[in-house]
């Protein structure tokens, strides 16, 4: 069915951060497949092996002020060619020596990543795979990685990386 308000998944408003601990054989801290008109604030994902993983035909939703830490392998992964005009603005993501990526992007169009701050993943800040384009890296912090932000094949082409701070990563910044 189509949801005609947003759903609003939100921590503390008092400025604090609610808290979610995962633990062996839990795969995703929150999954959001076929969402639409989500939102997601003020939330802590740690020790999952996905912080928070967005699939299928999901459009249109907001992820603000999330912290993604000490994940098994992504902070934010987004798969598949649906996964299209979803907003990430001022969320950390911080691996703490086991998280791979800050974020995996996959095959995923027209997402905007903006005031975030992507640091100590042992792989990637942000990384792009696969046909999707017009993704828009816009104003984050990104360092301490492996590489700040890495875009392989078809990922190359389309996609904007603009004005962001990148240092302090041990191999490649872009």
């Amino acid at each position: 069915g189509t949801v005609a308000n947003r759903i609003l998944f939100t921590g503390p408003t008092n400025g604090q951060i609610a808290d979610f601990v995962g633990g062996v054989g839990i795969q995703d801290g929150l999954l959001l497949t076929n969402a639409v008109n989500v939102v997601v604030r003020a939330l802590l994902f740690r020790d999952f092996t996905n912080g928070i993983r967005l699939s299928g035909a999901s459009t249109n939703n907001i992820f603000q002020n999330i912290v993604s830490r000490s994940n098994q392998r992504n902070g934010f992964f987004l798969y598949g060619g649906a996964v299209d005009a979803n907003r990430f603005f001022s969320n950390t993501t911080h691996g703490v020596g086991a998280q791979a990526n800050g974020f995996l992007i996959t095959n995923a169009a027209r997402n905007v990543f903006t005031n975030n701050t992507v640091m100590r993943n042992i792989n990637d800040g942000f990384s792009l795979n696969g046909p999707g384009t017009a993704n828009r890296i816009v104003a984050n912090i990104v360092r301490s990685n492996v590489d700040g932000v890495d875009a392989d094949g078809d990922a190359c082409d389309g996609n904007f990386i603009i004005g962001n701070t990148i240092y302090e990563n041990s191999d490649d910044g872009v």
